[in-house]
């Protein structure tokens, strides 16, 4: 009797100190760890330009992917080509008159290096290469100083 109070004390204390802990302990995108909460507050001001301001970023070495100049508030990422925010401007076929940057041959092409007509279904995701440039404050120390490479937007 007497080692089943106990574990539920134990159990009890456990999860009170655990709750306790989850409000200090937020990861650096800053979420929740302990909770795996999704909600982010945000880390840093991004962009107030619009599509087409044209404003060249510096790439930190030759092939890294562009960053974003551009606020992307409400642009929708989709499988639907022509509801594509991104592509909107950036696929092959508008960028020129959009006069954007369009997205480099080798999204047009598939992994064997076929040629598409279209741009990959594997490119979709723009952000999962291509962020917002922001004025964040580095979290950790860091050294890196990149290359003098600058990208060019056409």
């Amino acid at each position: 009797m007497n080692t089943v109070k106990l574990i539920s004390i134990a159990v009890i204390v456990l999860f009170a100190t655990t709750s306790a802990l989850a409000d200090a302990v937020m990861s650096m995108r800053q979420t929740e760890q302990l909770l795996g909460s999704s909600v982010v507050k945000p880390a840093a001001a991004y962009p107030s330009s619009k599509p087409g301001d044209n404003k060249l970023l510096k790439r930190a070495y030759e092939g890294a992917p562009a960053q974003v100049p551009h606020k992307m508030d409400g642009m929708v990422i989709t499988a639907k080509l022509k509801k594509h925010g991104c592509l909107k401007c950036h696929d092959r076929a508008k960028a020129k008159k959009k006069d954007a940057p369009a997205a480099p041959p080798s999204h047009y092409r598939d992994r064997n290096g076929k040629e598409l007509k279209t741009i990959n279904m594997r490119r979709l995701n723009c952000t999962q290469c291509h962020v917002p440039q922001s004025n964040a404050e580095l979290r950790v120390e860091n050294s890196f100083r990149g290359t003098p490479f600058e990208g060019t937007l056409k």
